[in-house]
């Protein structure tokens, strides 16, 4: 049985891995790792969003 709690990557916690930070769970970096690698995103793209 899938725990949606921690088995299922949250958008939150996968945007929280790209930018580098620390409450992420497994199943989000896996999901970051995949999205990074199929659209070449990074996360220094993303760091301004998160500044303003």
């Amino acid at each position: 049985m899938v725990n949606p709690e921690t088995e299922v990557p949250r958008p939150a916690r996968v945007y929280d891995y790209l930018l580098g930070g620390a409450r992420n769970l497994v199943a989000a970096r896996a999901f970051a790792e995949r999205l990074v690698t199929a659209r070449s995103c990074r996360s220094p793209m993303m760091r301004p969003s998160r500044s303003a």
